[in-house]
């Protein structure tokens, strides 16, 4: 007995320590194909407008994960992250900017964060 509570207090001890959200399987592709999500997510992001349920679980993370480069994404979450960021970049390059100065306004933590997210 003394084993398996000592053997599942180490698996405890290991266990990553992710960000919970409400969907870590967003297919961001087909969230950019709908024009209506990608404007409903960034009013959301920069305080101009409600925030649909999923957008506001990902908002919550958002200030730590682009300080710390994701460090507590799970491999989905930096998948849905990176491909997020990179739309914005293509689609949206206005927002995308904005997006920037508002959780990194002194640049010092983007260029590692998409380093990261470069990698899923």
């Amino acid at each position: 007995m003394k084993v398996l509570i000592l053997f599942a207090l180490c698996a405890l001890a290991a266990a990553e320590d992710y960000y919970t959200t409400g969907n870590d399987y967003l297919d961001v592709d087909a969230f950019f194909a709908d024009n209506k999500l990608p404007k409903e997510y960034m009013e959301c992001y920069m305080d101009r407008g409600p925030c649909p349920e999923l957008a506001a679980s990902y908002k919550k993370i958002i200030p730590e994960a682009v300080e710390q480069a994701c460090k507590k994404c799970s491999s989905p979450q930096r998948h849905i992250f990176g491909k997020y960021l990179q739309g914005l970049k293509t689609l949206y390059p206005e927002d995308y900017q904005n997006f920037k100065k508002k959780y990194d306004p002194d640049n010092k933590y983007f260029d590692a964060l998409e380093k990261v997210l470069s990698n899923y």
